[in-house]
């Protein structure tokens, strides 16, 4: 069996502007706090990097990414923090090849700005953490009240059920042919929600089969509130429309969280669908605090874990 460590990176703000970092692995103590290296994310070529990631780069140009990574890294992991972590990772990972630390980030709720950085580039010693065989990063949400989390294990083979709305204009037929041939060929069972799909469809389906993943192909969308906050879309197709040119339904992700809160089998929520990690803060007087979006909104509906881009 792999030995699992886990390495728990906390980012708080504090009360001056001097945002701190802890980390803490059960086994080897806790170290920090740290400062966060502001400078590092402020710097004029870290901004420049960063603009282009966001726009989306040619695949065959790398450097914005290493910059970001770099960057990222810096502003992340520096003193006693940066000592734990390579202290692990080259004393009780890096030996045994059968070994893996898990880094779970949890950034503070007051912080939105810094929560919407794609952490999920960290580079060190020249390579992207989240693409490392030995390191597993993720992300906590520790603040969105949802209670007790509950397992990511099933008892038997997990149930897939794939979602695929008709008139996307996406390559969809490329990605269902491979997910559909990998999950056959490792005996997973599965099933195919697609051609026209609403919201309503959607809920109907989960009521009647027990699935635990649920990956959804289509379009997603970002769009800030008039009150400050940010809301998550995914693109569904419109109950009752009569072409294919108006058949197309933009779901807010509240919609969606009551929809999958009612179905307690579900353990991850795949979305490949654009701007689908976004968060943003809650605005000033809501209701509840902690991040807004799509991924906060699947957590608090009770789903384990999302995986979102």
């Amino acid at each position: 069996m792999a030995d699992c460590l886990t390495l728990d990176l906390r980012v708080t703000a504090g009360s001056d502007g001097r945002h701190e970092v802890t980390a803490e692995e059960p086994g080897s103590g806790r170290a920090g706090p740290e400062r966060l290296g502001l400078h590092e994310l402020d710097a004029p070529g870290f901004r420049a990097a960063l603009e282009i990631v966001r726009r989306g780069p040619p695949a065959a140009d790398g450097e914005p990414f290493r910059v970001v990574g770099d960057g990222l890294f810096r502003a992340l992991f520096g003193g006693d923090v940066l000592s734990l972590f390579a202290g692990l990772h080259d004393q009780r990972i890096r030996p045994n090849p059968h070994a893996a630390l898990r880094l779970r980030l949890d950034i503070d709720e007051r912080l939105p700005d810094l929560a919407a950085l794609p952490w999920e580039l960290l580079r060190w010693r020249d390579a992207p953490l989240s693409t490392q065989v030995q390191t597993l990063l993720s992300r906590r949400v520790a603040g969105l009240g949802y209670g007790t989390v509950r397992p990511l294990s099933v008892a038997d083979r997990p149930r897939v059920l794939l979602v695929i709305p008709r008139g996307s204009g996406l390559a969809t037929e490329g990605e269902r042919a491979i997910l559909t041939a990998a999950l056959a060929r490792n005996g997973i069972p599965y099933d195919v929600l697609e051609d026209k799909v609403t919201l309503g469809l959607l809920a109907d389906v989960l009521a009647g089969g027990a699935y635990h993943i649920l990956h959804f192909i289509g379009h997603g969308a970002e769009a800030m509130t008039g009150d400050g906050g940010l809301s998550g879309y995914l693109r569904f197709n419109a109950p009752g429309a009569a072409g294919e040119s108006a058949d197309e339904e933009w779901v807010e992700h509240d919609r969606i969280q009551a929809v999958l809160s009612t179905h307690t089998d579900l353990r991850l929520v795949v979305l490949n669908a654009c701007s689908s990690a976004a968060i943003g803060g809650r605005p000033p007087g809501a209701a509840s605090r902690g991040f807004s979006g799509l991924v906060p909104a699947i957590l608090r509906a009770g789903v384990p874990a999302a995986l979102a881009m």
